[in-house]
């Protein structure tokens, strides 16, 4: 799973986008994080991207803004339990 996260360095609540990326690389080591940066030129950006911080799940959008951590955790959690065929 790939969980690429969307921020602009000039935006004050990236730093939280920042924070909650630290937490789900601990909690969930075998989703791939990634951030992006979209003040910088050479920032590989999607066209769905509409506004920071933006949360992907595998080319999805999942969340605009900051979740929670118990929001993205149970998203996350959840689309876990449907990759392997369980029932959330």
């Amino acid at each position: 799973m790939h969980l690429p996260i969307y921020i602009a360095g000039h935006c004050p609540v990236s730093a939280y986008a920042l924070e909650l990326a630290a937490e789900v690389r601990h909690a969930f080591p075998h989703i791939h994080v990634s951030i992006s940066d979209v003040d910088e030129p050479a920032a590989a950006v999607s066209e769905e991207v509409l506004l920071t911080p933006g949360y992907f799940l595998n080319g999805n959008p999942i969340h605009w803004g900051n979740p929670t951590r118990e929001t993205l955790f149970q998203v996350l959690r959840q689309r876990d339990q449907e990759s392997k065929g369980e029932m959330p």
